[in-house]
């Protein structure tokens, strides 16, 4: 572990934090061994420049019209070029998820990515008056209506805002935020809770951002203490992480893919969501608890 100060360019942690990154990707079974097409680097090249010329964020369009500009020989075929930008994902220098949401953009530049979390998790711009309870749901609750998401945008640099759209679909991917799925309570209709019935489910039309729970989580006696008739419950899952060492983004990001699978348990109209701790209904009867603590990420269900 390395603790760097970030407001010092020249902290000398920094040159041992990159000679550690030095010996560990050297060690990767792929260096110095794969052997990749020649024309291969004229792409990156092409894409280096444009990087240089401040842009960050790039249409696959754009990607296609550089690749087929090149001298025939150069030219990479399109299942060629997938794999181009798979690889030069792997290895750090761009961004690039083969998926159907995101598969027409490149990321030419990572610190994009952390900029536009930033503007969501660190905003410190002007707030509507008419929009102030929307805002302390966000502070107090992290529930991200779109009128908020439109005035954090807004008041972001350019180079976030001028892609709205594409900067909440990364940050779904990412799980940095999610949106919810309606319970019983919220569409006044019986709702069948069961993972395998997904048609029966609709999704809110908010997003949640975990990192930004605050609510305090009852005691975890609640759900560690041993079982009794009432409740039944299984035995608690624990994935303890090597070093001893978890950032809690991770637990963060599980939470987002839980709010996306099932819907968030409630009591007292209240989402059982918490710093540290959240509550899903898996099945009308059944409830999945994570939390953690330290580097342990722990899970159980019960029988409600």
């Amino acid at each position: 572990m390395f603790l760097v100060n970030n407001l010092s360019p020249t902290d000398p942690d920094f040159a041992e934090l990159r000679e550690e990154i030095k010996r560990v990707s050297e060690n990767q079974d792929y260096w110095g061994k794969d052997k990749y097409p020649l024309r291969w680097i004229h792409l990156e090249q092409s894409l280096d420049k444009i990087r240089d010329e401040g842009q960050q964020l790039v249409h696959m369009d754009e990607i296609e019209e550089v690749n087929l500009s090149k001298k025939h020989a150069l030219v990479l075929s399109k299942d060629e070029l997938l794999v181009f930008l798979e690889l030069q994902h792997r290895q750090g220098k761009i961004l690039f998820y083969n998926t159907d949401e995101l598969k027409h953009l490149v990321v030419l530049a990572p610190q994009w990515i952390i900029d536009a979390f930033k503007c969501f998790v660190t905003y410190i711009g002007r707030r509507k008056p008419k929009f102030l309870k929307d805002w302390e749901d966000y502070d107090k609750l992290a529930i991200l209506k779109p009128h908020i998401i439109d005035e954090i945008m807004y008041n972001s640099p350019s180079h976030i805002k001028e892609n709205k759209d594409d900067v909440i679909k990364y940050m779904e991917h990412l799980n940095v935020m999610a949106k919810p799925k309606a319970t019983e309570q919220d569409n006044g209709a019986q709702v069948k809770t069961d993972v395998t019935e997904d048609c029966n489910f609709k999704l809110l039309d908010f997003h949640i951002v975990p990192c930004r729970l605050k609510n305090t989580p009852p005691s975890i006696d609640k759900f560690t203490s041993p079982d009794c008739e009432r409740f039944k419950r299984t035995p608690v899952l624990a994935f303890v992480f090597c070093e001893k060492c978890m950032p809690p983004s991770f637990f963060h990001r599980l939470v987002a893919v839980c709010i996306r699978a099932w819907p968030i348990k409630k009591e007292e109209d209240k989402d059982r969501l918490y710093n540290g701790l959240a509550i899903f209904a898996i099945r009308q009867t059944y409830t999945l608890t994570i939390w953690y603590k330290d580097y342990i990420i722990y899970a159980r269900i019960a029988c409600c």
